[in-house]
């Protein structure tokens, strides 16, 4: 077991101890200025194949798709014949 100390010698040890503090205002303090914003990076686009293929093949589709509607609305069209049976 540790040897007891009597509660008059620990007093007098921390009265030995002297901490080492700082005086400091708030005043004295120097926060440095705002660091000036960076020019943001400007992303360059890609250029991938697979891109061009998927817009001709749209674009190919959407002629397509125009040539249908466009030959449905002629089958709709009606026009009478008369009757030349009589």
């Amino acid at each position: 077991m540790g040897v007891r100390v009597p509660l008059s010698v620990q007093i007098e040890e921390l009265d030995k101890i002297v901490f080492c503090c700082f005086d400091l205002d708030l005043w004295m303090i120097q926060i440095p200025p705002k660091p000036e914003p960076k020019e943001c990076t400007k992303p360059e686009p890609f250029h991938l194949e697979s891109i061009v293929r998927h817009e001709e093949e749209q674009r190919r589709m959407a002629e397509e798709r125009a040539k249908l509607e466009q030959m449905e609305a002629s089958l709709k069209e009606f026009h009478a014949q008369p009757n030349l049976s009589r």
